[in-house]
């Protein structure tokens, strides 16, 4: 059970965001990562490896159907950190 996936669905859904485009995986939970200020203010992150994004496919049917209907895009880079969709 992904208690983090399932919790940041139902509140995605509680703010009108459409989840259907949303990946889910039974192999890998919803990804966590620790951020930590050093003295000077700069942040360094570990991540959890491997995490359900790890494993996100830019090519599935449901998000190429957001993406029509998208006013804006924010891309960002933790899917393809290992690689793309395979990891």
């Amino acid at each position: 059970s992904d208690r983090l996936g399932d919790e940041a669905n139902r509140r995605l859904a509680l703010g009108g965001v459409d989840t259907r485009p949303i990946q889910r995986t039974d192999r890998y939970g919803t990804g966590m990562v620790i951020a930590t200020l050093g003295d000077g203010g700069d942040a360094t992150y570990e991540f959890d490896t491997p995490s359900a994004w790890d494993v996100i496919d830019p090519h599935s049917s449901s998000l190429d159907a957001a993406l029509d209907d998208a006013d804006a895009v924010v891309l960002g880079t933790l899917c393809s950190r290992l690689g793309g969709a395979e990891g």
